[in-house]
């Protein structure tokens, strides 16, 4: 928020607009529809009206994702998707991953699993041709909530999918990533009749939080907790 105060004390429209892009992008991993929305939205003016194509495909993805709720997830993955063929077409590949895993997430939420999966395949294939790899735990999270939803023929495969994100998110020190694959893995635990387990997941990554105990994940890990025989 300091450099956001600063480009617009400047008054200089560049600094302001790639500020908050990055500010929406931080609520974004926070699961802050609103914010990111407000920032979003401020972002797409000022890049319409200054011309910053890039900034305004980029703000146009991060828009999409914080409405779904409202405009309806298919709706927001064929928005998201848009922007995103005008920010390829433009050459740009950075957070290409996450942005084909917001459009993935979206594409789940709205029921279409076919697509989502595609979506992930491609984004994992989008990590490993350009090494961008920070949200490869994420991938394989969403990929086993796709798979446990499917049924219990599908709970092996899940399990193994949530392994591989807790391990990655793990190894990258990405505490969040490692929060949100285990309050699913729990869920399936939980599905399986394994209480105990499912518990000692969440509040393991849970216990590690020193801040932002107000933010959907941690509030979603704190009500499993809570919730240990539910």
């Amino acid at each position: 928020m300091a450099a956001l105060d600063l480009a617009r004390h400047q008054r200089h429209p560049h600094s302001e607009v790639l500020a908050r892009v990055f500010v929406a992008w931080v609520h974004q991993y926070r699961r802050e529809r609103d914010a990111v929305r407000e920032h979003a939205e401020a972002a797409l003016h000022l890049a319409g009206t200054h011309r910053f194509v890039f900034w305004e495909a980029m703000a146009r993805m991060l828009l999409a994702w914080a409405c779904a709720a409202d405009t309806g997830y298919i709706q927001a993955a064929t928005e998201l998707h848009q922007a995103l063929m005008t920010y390829q077409r433009m050459g740009a590949r950075l957070a290409r991953t996450y942005f084909l895993l917001l459009l993935a997430e979206c594409y789940v939420q709205g029921g279409d699993r076919d697509q989502g999966m595609q979506m992930l395949d491609e984004a994992q294939a989008a990590a490993e041709a350009s090494g961008e790899a920070f949200c490869t735990p994420e991938l394989y999270r969403l990929r086993g909530d796709m798979l446990r939803q499917l049924g219990h023929t599908h709970h092996d495969a899940a399990a193994v999918q949530f392994r591989q994100a807790l391990q990655l998110a793990r190894q990258q020190r990405t505490r969040l990533w490692e929060l949100r694959t285990a309050i699913s893995w729990s869920r399936l635990l939980r599905q399986q009749g394994q209480h105990d387990d499912a518990h000692a997941l969440v509040a393991q990554a849970y216990q590690q939080a020193t801040e932002g105990f107000d933010t959907p994940d941690l509030q979603e890990a704190g009500a499993l907790m809570m919730a240990r025989h539910v």
